[in-house]
């Protein structure tokens, strides 16, 4: 099973033990295999091309150049879309940026969210 999450990423060095534990506990509870066989056969729900026409708030998309399953070019689909503002691409990240490269990818999110953050949305953390 580590083998198939080393595939994940473009830097394998980034996959620790804890990593994989992260990855295949929630694999052990029940209903997980269902929700898995859901997930890879795409038999219920909407595509994001299908989705990003609704949406009504600005998008963030982080893809990386060597992700295994998922090729640059069709995230680069997803840039036509009004609702994407930035499409970022990731040298050198496979599939699972967040967890491959952080210092890559905590930046952009903390900055797009700074950009977009309301006056009200700012107080109201602070108060908290």
């Amino acid at each position: 099973m580590v083998e198939c999450v080393l595939k994940c990423y473009h830097d394998t060095s980034q996959v620790t033990d804890e990593l994989v534990q992260a990855i295949l506990l929630p694999g052990l509870e029940p209903g997980a295999s269902d929700v898995f066989l859901e997930f890879i056969c795409y038999s219920e729900g909407p595509l994001p091309e299908e989705l990003l026409p609704q949406v009504q708030c600005p998008v963030l998309v982080a893809w990386g150049d060597k992700d295994p399953w998922e090729p640059i070019e069709l995230g680069r689909t997803y840039e036509k879309f009004n609702s994407v503002e930035d499409f970022i691409v990731l040298s050198d990240v496979g599939h699972c940026p967040q967890d491959e490269a952080p210092h890559l990818v905590n930046p952009l999110v903390e900055s797009f969210v700074a950009r977009h953050a309301t006056p009200e949305a700012n107080l109201s953390s602070k108060a908290s």
